[in-house]
């Protein structure tokens, strides 16, 4: 899941290709969602103790987040189901030109190098470019057959557009979060 979030960090992806990624991230989460419960209820139906079982644990961590932690969590959880089970994407991909800035690539050559030093002495150039680099919003298809499901989206949307960087890490955070507590309860 990590992988996919870490591809979705390289550089002027394509718009494909965040799909791509993004879908593979979403998909793996919901993966480990499944085997997740899957070994929590073998673990369950072989050990002679008495442990909480899956759901609960699951609640109790859900009920630990805070309110937009929760809705991120809750709304991917469902993006991945829609792009899964309809025919119509779940996720509009928003591109966006944000300016940064980076180091200035030094010249090997050193007569390059000689006049690049000068010019930096003189003024004329910085140490930094402000250079264009390609990054992406995204929202979220809210034509929903479950009408919770439905506001859920809907109340996601009203922002505009949510980073998708962004929305990928927490993602990625919360699972680890929620597989530390899996742990803790089951240990």
């Amino acid at each position: 899941m990590g992988v996919f979030a870490r591809d979705l960090h390289r550089d002027n992806l394509s718009a494909d290709q965040v799909a791509a990624y993004w879908s593979a991230m979403l998909n793996a989460a919901y993966s480990v969602l499944e085997a997740s419960r899957g070994e929590a209820e073998l673990l369950l139906k072989n050990q002679s103790q008495q442990k909480p079982s899956y759901d609960s644990v699951f609640a109790k961590w859900l009920q630990t987040l805070a309110p937009s932690d929760a809705e991120v969590f809750d709304v991917l959880r469902h993006v991945r189901g829609v792009e899964v089970h309809s025919t119509n994407s779940s996720t509009t991909f928003v591109p966006k030109l944000e300016e940064q800035q980076q180091r200035r690539q030094v010249p090997d050559d050193p007569t390059y190098r000689a006049i690049y030093a000068s010019y930096i002495a003189m003024g004329m150039l910085t140490h930094e470019v402000t250079v264009g680099t390609l990054t992406y919003g995204f929202t979220v298809n809210a034509a929903h057959r479950d009408p919770k499901v439905k506001a859920l989206l809907t109340r996601f949307n009203q922002g505009g557009a949510r980073a998708l960087l962004g929305a990928a890490s927490d993602y990625v955070r919360l699972f680890a979060d929620m597989v530390a507590s899996l742990v803790t309860a089951y240990q």
